[in-house]
């Protein structure tokens, strides 16, 4: 059986991994916000957020509910910087 030290070690890994992933995401919700600026396109697509949290939910099964709860948090920092980009702040 794993230590504490062996499992805590693989979680700082499994965070680097989360965190390179969340700034590549980030980097693609930046660019999504340049386009909309761009076509003048609305920040906001309630479809298109439900969409993925409706897929997000169903692949973090058995965690769903905290894969849902996550994956709100992400669409929101992505949808605070895509405003910031098209009110130029």
């Amino acid at each position: 059986m794993d230590t504490l030290e062996a499992i805590r070690q693989e979680i700082d890994k499994v965070d680097s991994q989360i965190i390179k992933l969340f700034k590549h995401r980030m980097e693609c919700a930046k660019a999504v916000g340049l386009y909309k600026k761009e076509h003048k396109i609305p920040i906001l697509n309630n479809d298109r957020e439900e969409e993925i949290l409706n897929k997000i939910q169903k692949l973090g099964a058995p965690y769903s509910e905290a894969t849902k709860i996550l994956y709100g948090a992400i669409i929101d920092l992505s949808r605070t910087l895509q405003y910031a980009i098209v009110n130029n702040e």
